[in-house]
């Protein structure tokens, strides 16, 4: 699954999540971004929701290394992140 959240929804509070498939056991959602108030606040909105966080994570090394190593079920992207790094590539 893929979600895409947008630094306008996230201006906005228009920020919105859908639940993922059941899977018996709590899911997890891996935060990679790089501006620390905007981590912050997906932090918050997810585990409000009830799902526990892996992350934040800010450079796309780290975040690859989390992705090998991490078990997680969905991760909310920060598709630019700082230094010109492009987390999709």
């Amino acid at each position: 699954m893929v979600y895409s959240v947008t630094g306008e929804s996230l201006a906005t509070g228009g920020f919105h999540m859908v639940a993922v498939q059941e899977t018996g056991r709590s899911t997890t959602v891996l935060v990679i971004e790089d501006e620390p108030l905007i981590a912050m606040e997906i932090m918050r909105c997810v585990e409000g929701l009830g799902y526990n966080v892996l992350g934040p994570v800010n450079e796309v090394s780290d975040a690859q290394r989390i992705a090998n190593d991490a078990d997680f079920d969905v991760a909310l992207i920060d598709i630019e992140l700082r230094y010109g790094d492009e987390s999709f590539a």
